[in-house]
């Protein structure tokens, strides 16, 4: 269950029971019968929303596993960009990753405007974008400078891929944060120079 989704079932749990009460208030026979099943009511609202927050709960999980893959098909990709002499097992392996990342991708979410008549559009692009790089350079008589134009392609295929997904965790920013580089532990005395130097 998609974060929009979930706040949009907690919105309407807590409407209804807004308006069970302001009815309750307006017509007192109502009142009546609501106070003599409030407590199923309020039994049946929350067993919902516990029901949507665990479905939230093992999305998330689930965009975890398809993070971890994602995120292994790269390192496959990238890999492969360096290899000096790439043949058609480590292709093939490559291949294997990005495809696996897509198609695991397939299992959270539809295509994007996809209906009976249309199998609307793959919702992250990019990674087949990363998957045409790859198949544009094979592994037959592969040169240095078509794996540096992939991984080039690739990398900035990933970056766009990255930004959109990782939203989907809606993941709030860190409290205790380092953004400056060659940071130290504050609480450990500073190093100092080797003598001589």
């Amino acid at each position: 269950m998609t974060r929009k989704l979930l706040l949009a079932n907690v919105g309407l749990v807590s409407l209804s029971l807004a308006l069970l009460i302001v009815a309750a208030a307006v017509y007192p026979k109502f009142g009546d019968f609501l106070k003599n099943f409030s407590n199923l009511i309020l039994a049946v609202a929350a067993a919902y929303l516990t029901y949507c927050f665990q479905r939230r709960q093992a999305f998330l999980v689930s965009l975890r596993e398809i993070w971890h893959q994602c995120i292994e098909a790269k390192a496959e990709l990238v890999d492969y960009t360096h290899d000096p002499q790439p043949d058609q097992a480590k292709f093939g392996k490559a291949h294997r990753a990005i495809s696996t990342a897509i198609d695991m991708m397939r299992a959270a979410y539809r295509n994007v405007e996809e209906t009976e008549a249309s199998i609307g559009f793959f919702p992250f692009e990019p990674l087949h974008d990363m998957r045409r790089s790859l198949e544009k350079i094979g592994f037959v008589n592969v040169s240095h400078q078509s794996q540096q134009l992939a991984r080039k392609e690739m990398l900035s295929a990933w970056n766009a891929f990255r930004w959109s997904f990782l939203r989907e965790f809606s993941a709030a920013g860190p409290t205790h944060y380092i953004v400056e580089r060659n940071k130290r532990d504050p609480r450990r005395p500073p190093e100092q120079a080797p003598k001589g130097a």
